[in-house]
């Protein structure tokens, strides 16, 4: 099977990684030659899950160390969401294609993402190893 596109950009704070991301990794890289992961800060996860269980940095050598995933980066995630890593793995890929990929219960109407995505014309992609919570 060939692939869809050149890069997918995934987001989160994989704390802890699980088997549910594993999966999502998978097929991210079934449908792109690269997948990108976004890693949420400490920061991020305290606002979002009250805690933070592994810190920053084993949470980003873990991720490097899996054989889906072939850059790990870190952005501003001040906003809360995903836009500040978009645009700039946009202007850093200016002839890639690019989408921007969710597992689990994210869709187009629950992603604050869709809107910078239809801007910059980057694809979406849902569903991503069925990895619901």
């Amino acid at each position: 099977m060939g692939k869809y596109f050149d890069t997918v950009i995934l987001s989160g704070g994989f704390d802890p990684i699980e088997q549910k991301h594993l999966n999502m990794f998978k097929a991210a890289a079934q449908v792109a030659c690269k997948v990108i992961v976004g890693l949420n800060s400490d920061e991020w996860l305290r606002q979002h899950k009250e805690s933070v269980a592994t810190p920053f940095q084993e949470r980003l050598e873990a991720l490097e160390a899996l054989e889906n995933v072939h850059e790990v980066v870190s952005f501003d995630d001040s906003s809360g969401t995903a836009e500040n890593l978009i645009n700039s793995l946009d202007e850093r890929y200016p002839t890639h294609t690019l989408a921007f990929g969710n597992g689990g219960y994210r869709n187009m109407t629950n992603t604050p993402e869709v809107e910078i995505c239809r801007k910059l014309g980057i694809a979406q992609v849902w569903g991503l190893g069925n990895c619901f919570d």
